[in-house]
């Protein structure tokens, strides 16, 4: 018995070691093989067991932190909604925090609520006035752009319409007042206007002509007598009178020149060193426009106002866009015209800041005062034009410490004007001419 139990308790520890060493029993009993798949079971069923326990636990922590972050948001929407309701609510912050289902607290939130309501419909009011406000604003402002660009269409037109004129007259008041003296000092050589009493003209000019003188009773300008020319056959009872029936045809010319007069006195006191080409023509043409009431065919300018400087003898006028500028050492011949009924009065005047350049004006106005003085019926367009010649070459002007003699332009002539047409059919030399037998 004993050498048995030996025996089995030796093969137990080989068993043992076996297991513990990993290496296989070559001589196993039934009852061993039994009792160890039941401990493989066994361990296999824990493991399951422990691996179902851990994945609960896993589940239940995610569960438990969903729970905590929507707890969590709940809180933060809660302490918003606290916060706002304190923001909106003055006097109620106690009562519409705590719910505790009592008569008061409900009382107090109907009211909170009743405030709200009020607000938010003092709100919307202020929110439609800031509204209406900001409507009738831009309305005034449309209306006010509107305005604008009538102004600038109506200054840019060429003529006014018949209602508009009607208007200008109605709106005006004529009153006399005192017309101080005008000083062109700031411009070469050109004389100051006289001062005036009792003048119903403005100054500078804003009422028109016709108003200004009524009965077309326009003033008379220098008048001189042809230099020892008759018509032939014609005694002075007959002058006489033509001049009669030629009278509507002389006040149209009239009234046109002391437009162009008024116009030019307002001009001049325009013009500066800095100014643009540009401002002076359309100033010129404007108050052109202005005074004679520029309609149509009626009356209104003669032509484009002609700005030529230095070097440019004459036919120059800026168009938009030109940016050309005055300058103080520049010579500029501002010509321009106003026509009544077809009869177009033209008219040019030097304009220079700098002194050297007296002796050239001073040639131009006595080449032209000679060719006026030679003009008259059956005068020869030679003779003119040599009196002229003789007149302007009799100056000298200094420049830069030399001495130039000054001379006419040979290719640059006066011209006749005919009705609605500002070049006529002849022209005037300013130089003396080989031909003889055109005449006046």
């Amino acid at each position: 018995m004993n050498k048995r139990d030996g025996k089995n308790k030796n093969g137990n520890q080989k068993e043992k070691n076996d297991k513990s060493g990993g290496s296989k029993i070559s001589n196993k009993t039934p009852q061993n093989e039994k009792a160890v798949k039941e401990n493989e079971k066994k361990e296999d069923n824990l493991i399951e067991e422990v691996k179902i326990k851990n994945e609960v636990i896993g589940s239940e922590k995610n569960d438990c932190t969903k729970k905590e972050n929507k707890e969590n948001k709940t809180q933060d929407n809660k302490n918003n909604n606290d916060t706002k309701k304190k923001n909106n609510k003055k006097g109620n912050n106690n009562n519409g925090g705590n719910k505790n289902g009592n008569a008061n607290n409900q009382g107090n939130e109907k009211g909170g609520k009743k405030s709200k309501g009020k607000k938010k419909g003092d709100k919307l009011d202020s929110i439609l006035d800031e509204f209406k406000k900001e409507i009738g604003e831009i309305q005034i402002k449309k209306s006010e752009e509107k305005k604008e660009e009538k102004a600038e269409e109506i200054k840019y037109k060429i003529d006014f319409d018949l209602d508009e004129i009607k208007k200008i007259k109605k709106s005006i008041v004529i009153k006399e007042h005192l017309v101080e003296e005008q000083d062109n000092k700031h411009i070469r050589l050109l004389k100051n206007w006289p001062q005036v009493e009792n003048s119903i003209q403005t100054s500078p000019a804003t009422i028109p002509i016709e108003m200004v003188y009524k009965n077309n009773n326009y003033p008379v300008g220098e008048i001189l007598n042809y230099n020892n020319y008759v018509l032939s056959g014609q005694s002075l009872q007959e002058k006489k009178e033509l001049e009669k029936l030629s009278i509507d045809y002389y006040q149209d010319l009239r009234k046109a020149a002391e437009c162009h007069r008024q116009v030019r006195k307002y001009i001049q006191t325009y013009i500066k060193p800095g100014r643009k080409m540009i401002d002076i023509v359309q100033k010129t043409e404007q108050k052109t426009k202005e005074l004679i009431l520029s309609h149509k065919l009626k009356c209104g300018w003669g032509f484009p106002t002609g700005c030529s400087l230095n070097n440019c003898a004459a036919h120059y006028t800026p168009n938009y866009g030109d940016e050309t500028v005055l300058k103080e050492d520049d010579v500029c011949k501002l010509d321009f015209g106003v026509h009544v009924n077809g009869y177009i009065i033209d008219c040019a005047f030097t304009i220079a800041f700098n002194d050297k350049y007296d002796n050239l004006i001073k040639a131009t106005q006595d080449g032209t005062n000679t060719g006026i003085k030679e003009a008259g019926i059956d005068a020869r367009m030679c003779d003119i034009g040599e009196a002229i010649q003789e007149a302007i070459e009799s100056y000298e002007i200094e420049l830069n410490q030399k001495v130039y003699p000054i001379k006419p332009i040979s290719n640059l002539r006066g011209h006749s004007i005919c009705k609605y047409v500002i070049h006529g059919g002849k022209c005037v030399p300013i130089v003396k001419q080989q031909e003889k037998h055109e005449i006046i």
